[in-house]
């Protein structure tokens, strides 16, 4: 993203934030009829900490990733997302899926490590990054606290399988 734009996009996300839930899911498009695919990554360190984003359009912190672009497949999305909002390239894991009804969103969630570049906030819709240990995730949004039990699980071997998170 080119950093002119980040001065206008920050306080808009920002504002987006603000909005009522119903309202975000409204003004975003995830009641179109069709659900909306995404990836996201679990990039973890050798200590076991966890890199997490806080996005400035939604409470809590996350896992990186975002939505597919027309016709991509979800090991693209993942590493052009990484790229994006991140700067970093990765090596990605199988994923597992997370299905979210409520929210018409369909999520691969990749294990990944970094193979190069230091991570940092790329994009006005990020606020913040950081390393944290799975088991005291700071102030998770509700995705992360969804799927985190699902993903510590994935990323020791055990398969998930299909997670639905719970409203």
């Amino acid at each position: 993203m080119n950093d002119r734009w980040s001065p206008v996009l920050r306080p808009l996300y920002r504002l987006i934030g603000r909005l009522p839930e119903r309202a975000r899911v409204v003004l975003t498009g995830v009641r179109s009829p069709a659900y909306r695919l995404g990836s996201s990554c679990a990039i973890v360190r050798d200590d076991g900490s966890w890199l997490l984003v806080r996005h400035s359009y939604r409470p809590g912190w996350s896992l990186p990733g975002g939505g597919l672009a027309g016709s991509e497949d979800p090991a693209t999305t993942a590493r052009r997302e990484m790229r994006e909002e991140l700067g970093v390239e990765v090596e990605l894991g199988d994923p597992f899926p997370v299905v979210d009804a409520h929210y018409r969103r369909l999520t691969f969630l990749f294990p990944a490590t970094i193979t190069s570049g230091e991570p940092r906030v790329c994009t006005p819709e990020l606020e913040e990054i950081g390393w944290y240990h799975p088991a005291a995730l700071p102030e998770p949004d509700r995705w992360l606290r969804q799927v985190a039990d699902a993903a510590r699980r994935h990323l020791d071997g055990d398969d998930p399988g299909l997670v639905i998170p719970e409203h």
